[in-house]
């Protein structure tokens, strides 16, 4: 492996083993859809050592597969569908091309009368 290419996915992700797969469950998904985590008991203990009640929601997260609702699906497909219609940024997919005969093909500069008259100034 080349310096330039810096740790792999596997050192990042995966150095802990499997230790974190399946924590997609979000707290909104938990609380309001009702996917309660077993690993928890239903009364929480005082700690007067740690000064908190364990054990933390956090401390033992939820794990499973998170709810999909269709809603990623959905969007990676209207996201591939945009990236094929359109061939660049947005200024070009919004411009429409003129006629040739909308453009300016001649360009001549002013005409210039020409200075008879010299300054003194200049040939001191």
């Amino acid at each position: 492996m080349s310096r330039s290419e810096g740790l792999g996915k596997e050192y990042l992700f995966c150095h802990h083993g499997k230790a974190h797969d399946g924590n997609t469950i979000s707290w909104y998904d938990v609380d309001y859809n009702g996917r309660a985590n077993p690993a928890l008991p239903g009364c929480r203990t005082w700690d007067p050592h740690k000064l908190c009640w364990l054990p933390e929601s956090s401390d033992l997260p939820t794990k499973g597969a998170g709810t999909q609702f269709g809603l990623a699906k959905k969007l990676h497909l209207r996201w591939q569908q945009d990236i094929s219609e359109t061939a660049g940024s947005v200024m070009k997919s919004s411009y429409f091309e003129h006629d040739k005969s909308a453009y300016v093909t001649e360009r001549n500069a002013t005409a210039k009368t020409p200075q008879l008259t010299f300054h003194s100034a200049t040939y001191q």
